[in-house]
């Protein structure tokens, strides 16, 4: 099970920000790199930028990252002035949303995916997928996103857990 990383910052006064580990091990492989081999003094994680200069360290945590991510039927959120919804135990929100694709495109991308469930079939002959995605401060969900009913919610988290 992957485990949370944590950028801390050259000024003590910012709070450590959580992240992925995918995006710890690429944030470590850029901060490596000169600004002219990199192109940029800029990053973005959830459509807010920051500095590379101002990263003291990107480095692993024990905390998993299974353990910060938590339905929104749990609990009320926490509101921040950016980046995701917090619940009152200071739990990461992530709901259930689902969308309709075609068969070809679920077999050609989907189907292999270990992020996206399956729903099941459509009168149309569609397929109904669901996936978790983090809640954020003043984000507007796609149009094409639709967040799946308590029952469907609860059904995949069971399923999701159980593997």
């Amino acid at each position: 099970m992957p485990y949370m990383w944590r950028i801390k910052w050259k000024d003590f006064h910012k709070d450590d920000l959580l992240i992925t580990e995918s995006q710890g091990k690429f944030l470590n492989k850029q901060l490596v790199l000169d600004e002219a081999t990199r192109g940029e003094d800029r990053f973005t994680l959830n459509e807010i930028a920051y500095r590379y200069d101002a990263i003291d360290v990107v480095e692993p945590t024990n905390k998993r990252e299974e353990d910060d991510i938590k339905l929104l039927f749990g609990s009320e959120a926490e509101e921040l002035k950016s980046g995701p919804l917090l619940d009152s135990e200071g739990y990461v929100i992530a709901n259930w949303y689902k969308r309709d694709i075609s068969s070809q495109e679920y077999e050609k991308y989907y189907a292999g995916h270990p992020s996206y469930y399956s729903l099941g079939r459509t009168d149309t002959g569609s397929i109904t997928i669901a996936f978790r995605r983090v809640e954020e401060m003043n984000s507007i969900r796609p149009s094409h996103l639709e967040l799946c009913t308590e029952e469907e919610a609860n059904r995949m988290w069971k399923y999701s857990t159980a593997h």
